[in-house]
Protein backbone atom coordinates (compact mmCIF):
# COMPACT_ATOMS: atom_id res chain seq x y z
CA UNK A 1 0.00 0.00 0.00
CA UNK A 2 1.68 3.15 -0.65
CA UNK A 3 2.12 5.81 2.14
CA UNK A 4 0.00 8.75 1.90
CA UNK A 5 2.14 12.04 1.90
CA UNK A 6 2.32 14.27 5.12
CA UNK A 7 2.90 17.75 4.26
CA UNK A 8 5.08 20.44 6.37
CA UNK A 9 2.10 22.56 5.74
CA UNK A 10 -0.77 19.79 6.98
CA UNK A 11 1.81 19.38 10.11
CA UNK A 12 2.27 23.11 10.85
CA UNK A 13 -2.25 23.60 10.87
CA UNK A 14 -2.22 20.74 13.20
CA UNK A 15 0.48 22.39 15.64
CA UNK A 16 -1.52 25.30 15.19
CA UNK A 17 -4.44 24.27 16.38
CA UNK A 18 -2.88 22.29 18.85
CA UNK A 19 -0.82 25.41 20.21
CA UNK A 20 -4.34 27.26 20.02
CA UNK A 21 -5.99 25.06 22.21
CA UNK A 22 -2.72 25.31 24.77
CA UNK A 23 -2.48 28.49 25.10
CA UNK A 24 -6.40 29.99 25.33
CA UNK A 25 -5.96 31.62 21.65
CA UNK A 26 -3.94 33.99 23.37
CA UNK A 27 -0.40 35.82 21.61
CA UNK A 28 1.82 33.29 23.10
CA UNK A 29 0.40 30.74 20.54
CA UNK A 30 3.51 31.33 18.30
CA UNK A 31 6.46 30.68 21.10
CA UNK A 32 5.02 26.80 20.89
CA UNK A 33 4.79 26.79 16.90
CA UNK A 34 8.25 27.99 16.79
CA UNK A 35 9.60 25.23 18.98
CA UNK A 36 7.61 21.59 17.17
CA UNK A 37 9.12 22.07 13.80
CA UNK A 38 8.87 18.81 11.67
CA UNK A 39 11.68 17.00 13.01
CA UNK A 40 10.24 17.76 16.30
CA UNK A 41 6.76 16.14 14.69
CA UNK A 42 8.76 13.03 13.83
CA UNK A 43 10.04 13.21 17.39
CA UNK A 44 7.08 13.39 19.12
CA UNK A 45 6.07 9.95 17.45
CA UNK A 46 9.02 7.97 17.79
CA UNK A 47 8.77 9.26 21.44
CA UNK A 48 5.20 7.62 21.77
CA UNK A 49 6.32 4.77 19.57
CA UNK A 50 8.61 3.88 21.84
CA UNK A 51 6.91 4.33 24.99
CA UNK A 52 3.99 1.85 23.84
CA UNK A 53 5.91 -0.47 21.25
CA UNK A 54 9.75 -0.30 22.22
CA UNK A 55 9.35 0.58 18.50
CA UNK A 56 8.88 -2.52 17.57
CA UNK A 57 6.43 -2.90 14.06
CA UNK A 58 5.15 -6.32 15.35
CA UNK A 59 3.61 -4.17 18.08
CA UNK A 60 1.63 -2.46 16.40
CA UNK A 61 -1.18 -5.41 16.89
CA UNK A 62 -1.15 -6.34 20.63
CA UNK A 63 -2.62 -7.51 23.75
CA UNK A 64 -1.51 -7.42 26.69
CA UNK A 65 -1.87 -9.34 29.37
CA UNK A 66 -4.05 -8.95 32.08
CA UNK A 67 -6.05 -7.09 29.51
CA UNK A 68 -9.59 -7.62 28.03
CA UNK A 69 -8.86 -5.66 25.03
CA UNK A 70 -6.30 -5.29 21.70
CA UNK A 71 -4.19 -2.20 21.31
CA UNK A 72 -3.28 -1.57 18.38
CA UNK A 73 -0.95 1.10 16.56
CA UNK A 74 1.73 3.36 17.62
CA UNK A 75 -0.27 4.85 20.48
CA UNK A 76 -1.91 1.53 21.27
CA UNK A 77 -5.27 2.44 20.81
CA UNK A 78 -8.30 0.66 22.50
CA UNK A 79 -10.47 -1.61 20.18
CA UNK A 80 -13.28 -3.73 22.01
CA UNK A 81 -15.77 -6.07 20.90
CA UNK A 82 -19.38 -5.41 19.40
CA UNK A 83 -21.50 -4.27 23.20
CA UNK A 84 -18.04 -5.06 25.26
CA UNK A 85 -18.40 -3.00 28.52
CA UNK A 86 -15.03 -1.42 30.05
CA UNK A 87 -13.76 1.61 31.95
CA UNK A 88 -11.43 3.21 29.11
CA UNK A 89 -12.23 4.96 26.52
CA UNK A 90 -12.25 3.22 22.87
CA UNK A 91 -10.15 5.26 20.32
CA UNK A 92 -8.80 2.57 17.57
CA UNK A 93 -12.41 2.95 15.95
CA UNK A 94 -11.76 6.73 15.72
CA UNK A 95 -8.38 6.52 14.48
CA UNK A 96 -9.88 4.36 11.40
CA UNK A 97 -12.29 7.16 10.81
CA UNK A 98 -9.58 9.42 11.05
CA UNK A 99 -7.24 7.55 8.09
CA UNK A 100 -10.45 7.01 6.18
CA UNK A 101 -11.03 11.21 6.07
CA UNK A 102 -7.37 11.11 5.11
CA UNK A 103 -7.89 8.65 2.01
CA UNK A 104 -6.33 5.48 3.14
CA UNK A 105 -7.43 2.43 1.92
CA UNK A 106 -8.72 0.27 4.63
CA UNK A 107 -9.37 -3.31 5.15
CA UNK A 108 -12.72 -3.78 3.95
CA UNK A 109 -13.20 -7.14 6.47
CA UNK A 110 -13.85 -4.25 9.17
CA UNK A 111 -16.90 -2.70 7.74
CA UNK A 112 -19.33 -4.92 5.55
CA UNK A 113 -20.41 -8.20 7.45
CA UNK A 114 -19.69 -10.50 10.16
CA UNK A 115 -18.90 -13.07 7.26
CA UNK A 116 -16.16 -11.09 6.32
CA UNK A 117 -14.87 -10.16 10.04
CA UNK A 118 -15.08 -13.61 10.72
CA UNK A 119 -13.08 -14.78 7.91
CA UNK A 120 -10.00 -16.98 8.30
CA UNK A 121 -8.92 -15.65 4.73
CA UNK A 122 -9.61 -12.91 2.69
CA UNK A 123 -13.04 -14.06 0.87
CA UNK A 124 -14.89 -13.09 -2.54
CA UNK A 125 -16.90 -9.94 -1.60
CA UNK A 126 -14.26 -8.33 0.87
CA UNK A 127 -11.80 -6.91 -0.60
CA UNK A 128 -13.48 -3.79 -1.87
CA UNK A 129 -12.05 -0.41 -1.31
CA UNK A 130 -13.35 0.63 2.34
CA UNK A 131 -12.74 4.26 0.69
CA UNK A 132 -16.16 3.90 -0.85
CA UNK A 133 -18.17 2.96 2.69
CA UNK A 134 -19.54 5.96 4.53
CA UNK A 135 -17.68 7.39 7.46
CA UNK A 136 -20.86 5.95 9.33
CA UNK A 137 -20.01 2.44 8.66
CA UNK A 138 -16.67 2.90 11.05
CA UNK A 139 -18.13 3.93 14.21
CA UNK A 140 -21.35 1.48 14.10
CA UNK A 141 -19.43 -1.59 12.76
CA UNK A 142 -15.49 -1.55 13.23
CA UNK A 143 -15.60 -4.03 16.22
CA UNK A 144 -12.76 -6.18 17.74
CA UNK A 145 -13.65 -9.76 15.94
CA UNK A 146 -11.52 -11.53 18.46
CA UNK A 147 -13.34 -12.98 21.67
CA UNK A 148 -10.15 -13.58 23.95
CA UNK A 149 -6.26 -12.89 24.19
CA UNK A 150 -5.77 -16.20 22.92
CA UNK A 151 -7.57 -16.16 19.94
CA UNK A 152 -6.18 -13.01 19.25
CA UNK A 153 -2.69 -14.31 19.33
CA UNK A 154 -3.89 -17.93 17.21
CA UNK A 155 -4.86 -14.95 14.49
CA UNK A 156 -1.35 -13.04 14.90
CA UNK A 157 0.24 -14.22 11.71
CA UNK A 158 -3.38 -14.31 9.99
CA UNK A 159 -4.50 -12.09 6.76
CA UNK A 160 -6.35 -9.71 9.67
CA UNK A 161 -3.65 -8.83 11.82
CA UNK A 162 -1.02 -9.37 9.24
CA UNK A 163 -2.81 -6.57 7.19
CA UNK A 164 -3.59 -4.19 9.86
CA UNK A 165 -0.05 -3.95 11.02
CA UNK A 166 0.78 -3.34 6.93
CA UNK A 167 -1.46 -0.63 7.06
CA UNK A 168 0.19 0.99 10.56
CA UNK A 169 3.28 0.99 9.77
CA UNK A 170 2.56 2.89 6.57
CA UNK A 171 0.29 5.30 8.19
CA UNK A 172 2.71 6.43 11.30
CA UNK A 173 2.87 10.21 10.96
CA UNK A 174 -1.66 10.17 10.67
CA UNK A 175 -1.35 8.29 13.40
CA UNK A 176 0.42 10.89 14.88
CA UNK A 177 -1.85 13.69 13.62
CA UNK A 178 -4.68 11.95 15.16
CA UNK A 179 -3.25 12.06 18.33
CA UNK A 180 -2.39 15.83 18.10
CA UNK A 181 -6.21 16.32 16.70
CA UNK A 182 -7.50 14.10 19.80
CA UNK A 183 -5.43 15.87 22.38
CA UNK A 184 -6.70 19.81 20.82
CA UNK A 185 -10.32 17.98 21.11
CA UNK A 186 -10.33 17.22 24.65
CA UNK A 187 -8.09 19.42 25.87
CA UNK A 188 -10.78 21.88 24.82
CA UNK A 189 -13.52 19.44 26.39
CA UNK A 190 -11.68 19.87 29.76
CA UNK A 191 -11.42 23.58 29.66
CA UNK A 192 -15.56 24.06 28.62
CA UNK A 193 -16.44 21.18 31.70
CA UNK A 194 -14.74 23.61 34.02
CA UNK A 195 -15.36 26.61 36.02
CA UNK A 196 -14.63 30.24 34.23
CA UNK A 197 -12.16 30.43 37.82
CA UNK A 198 -10.82 26.50 37.40
CA UNK A 199 -10.40 27.55 33.71
CA UNK A 200 -8.56 30.32 33.40
CA UNK A 201 -6.18 28.16 36.69
CA UNK A 202 -6.07 25.35 34.31
CA UNK A 203 -5.24 27.66 30.99
CA UNK A 204 -2.09 29.10 33.37
CA UNK A 205 -0.64 25.56 34.29
CA UNK A 206 -0.87 24.20 31.07
CA UNK A 207 0.85 27.25 29.92
CA UNK A 208 3.64 27.00 31.71
CA UNK A 209 4.00 23.21 31.07
CA UNK A 210 3.78 23.28 27.48
CA UNK A 211 6.28 26.30 27.07
CA UNK A 212 8.93 24.26 29.62
CA UNK A 213 11.60 22.95 28.35
CA UNK A 214 10.20 22.53 24.23
CA UNK A 215 9.67 20.33 22.63
CA UNK A 216 9.72 18.22 26.14
CA UNK A 217 6.68 20.34 27.84
CA UNK A 218 4.63 19.56 24.74
CA UNK A 219 5.36 16.20 24.64
CA UNK A 220 4.26 15.68 28.39
CA UNK A 221 0.86 16.97 27.83
CA UNK A 222 0.34 15.61 24.56
CA UNK A 223 1.56 11.91 25.78
CA UNK A 224 0.01 11.89 29.15
CA UNK A 225 -3.19 12.60 27.84
CA UNK A 226 -2.62 9.91 25.15
CA UNK A 227 -1.04 7.28 27.71
CA UNK A 228 -3.51 8.43 30.46
CA UNK A 229 -6.24 9.72 29.71
CA UNK A 230 -8.56 12.79 29.63
CA UNK A 231 -9.79 11.81 32.99
CA UNK A 232 -13.28 13.43 32.34
CA UNK A 233 -15.15 10.16 32.06
CA UNK A 234 -16.70 8.60 35.36
CA UNK A 235 -15.92 5.14 34.65
CA UNK A 236 -12.12 5.71 34.38
CA UNK A 237 -11.96 5.98 38.40
CA UNK A 238 -10.73 4.21 41.39
CA UNK A 239 -12.47 4.76 44.50
CA UNK A 240 -13.91 8.06 43.61
CA UNK A 241 -10.42 8.89 42.27
CA UNK A 242 -8.89 9.61 38.89
CA UNK A 243 -5.55 10.00 37.33
CA UNK A 244 -6.11 11.41 34.08
CA UNK A 245 -4.22 14.76 32.63
CA UNK A 246 -7.45 16.93 34.03
CA UNK A 247 -6.54 15.24 37.78
CA UNK A 248 -3.01 15.90 36.90
CA UNK A 249 -3.45 19.45 36.25
CA UNK A 250 -5.50 20.24 39.05
CA UNK A 251 -2.99 18.93 41.65
CA UNK A 252 0.26 20.83 40.27
CA UNK A 253 1.12 24.04 42.18
CA UNK A 254 -0.72 26.76 41.31
CA UNK A 255 2.36 29.37 40.75
CA UNK A 256 4.29 28.36 37.60
CA UNK A 257 5.04 24.58 37.75
CA UNK A 258 7.61 22.49 36.41
CA UNK A 259 8.19 19.57 34.39
CA UNK A 260 9.77 18.02 37.63
CA UNK A 261 6.33 19.26 38.98
CA UNK A 262 4.42 17.83 36.43
CA UNK A 263 6.18 14.24 36.69
CA UNK A 264 6.61 14.03 40.03
CA UNK A 265 2.44 14.43 40.67
CA UNK A 266 1.76 12.25 37.40
CA UNK A 267 3.95 9.62 39.43
CA UNK A 268 2.06 10.48 42.77
CA UNK A 269 -1.63 10.12 40.96
CA UNK A 270 -0.75 6.56 39.54
CA UNK A 271 0.64 4.61 42.36
CA UNK A 272 -2.61 5.99 43.78
CA UNK A 273 -4.33 4.15 41.35
CA UNK A 274 -2.87 0.82 41.53
CA UNK A 275 -3.72 0.91 45.69
CA UNK A 276 -7.04 1.75 44.85
CA UNK A 277 -7.21 -0.69 41.51
CA UNK A 278 -9.40 -3.90 42.14
CA UNK A 279 -6.84 -6.61 43.90
CA UNK A 280 -7.77 -8.79 40.40
CA UNK A 281 -6.15 -6.65 37.95
CA UNK A 282 -2.59 -6.64 39.95
CA UNK A 283 -1.45 -3.21 38.66
CA UNK A 284 1.04 -2.75 40.41
CA UNK A 285 3.08 -5.30 37.70
CA UNK A 286 2.46 -2.06 35.66
CA UNK A 287 3.64 1.02 37.82
CA UNK A 288 7.72 0.69 37.50
CA UNK A 289 6.77 0.97 33.20
CA UNK A 290 4.47 3.77 34.20
CA UNK A 291 6.89 5.67 36.11
CA UNK A 292 10.02 5.11 33.32
CA UNK A 293 7.36 6.51 30.81
CA UNK A 294 6.45 9.82 32.96
CA UNK A 295 10.32 10.10 33.29
CA UNK A 296 10.87 10.51 29.73
CA UNK A 297 9.12 13.65 29.76
CA UNK A 298 12.27 15.41 31.47
CA UNK A 299 15.22 16.02 29.30
CA UNK A 300 18.36 14.41 29.90
CA UNK A 301 20.82 16.69 32.09
CA UNK A 302 23.38 18.90 30.23
CA UNK A 303 26.60 17.74 29.98
CA UNK A 304 29.48 20.40 31.67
Amino acid sequence: MKKPAISLQKITFTLILVASVLLGLNARASTLISALDKEQFDWLGQRIFINECAGQLRCLTSWNDGEDFPSMGIGHFIWYQSGQEAPFEETFPALLAFLQRAGVSLPNWLFLSASCTNAPTQIPGCDISASELPLSNINKQADSPWKSRQEFLADIEGVRLSGLRRLLQNTLNLQVEFILERFELTLQEILNQSSPIERELLKTKIDSIANAQPPYGQYALIDYLHFKGAGVLKSEKYNGQGWGLLQLLKALPESQPTLLDYVETGEMLLRQRVANAPIERDESRWIKGWIKRLRTYLPPPEVP
